[in-house]
């Protein structure tokens, strides 16, 4: 679950992917600052009662990426599975409600912080 979350927290926060951060960050930056190999005392909020020792960067997959397109035809009613939604794994069922709490969490987020810039 905590990987998923990261992963969905770089794609939405483009300041956390490793191949914007590294290029403009010296390395004591990155490590002191992001947390990049995990050996300074970096210590960031995940959820309640997880913590990351490195920068969300570090737990990015491509696989999480293509997960959360699985996700977007899942929002607009394309199923993994031939008939409905009571016809559909529930792993499936599972992580589609995962990304979408993860997902709506992002964009509240998105939100309050537009409505605190007056946009």
């Amino acid at each position: 679950m905590a990987i998923l979350k990261s992963s969905i927290e770089v794609i939405y926060n483009s300041s956390l992917q490793c191949s914007k951060c590294v290029t403009r960050c010296d390395e004591k930056y990155r490590e002191v600052r992001k947390g990049c190999t995990g050996k300074s005392a970096f210590k960031r909020p995940l959820t309640d009662g997880v913590y990351l020792t490195k920068c969300m960067g570090n737990f990015y997959n491509q696989s999480y990426g293509q997960l959360l397109d699985v996700h977007r035809q899942f929002r607009k009613g394309i199923l993994a599975n031939t008939g409905g939604l009571l016809d559909q794994p529930a792993k499936y069922l599972d992580v589609m409600n995962l990304v979408e709490s993860f997902i709506c969490e992002k964009e509240i987020e998105q939100l309050k912080k537009s409505a605190k810039n007056g946009r």
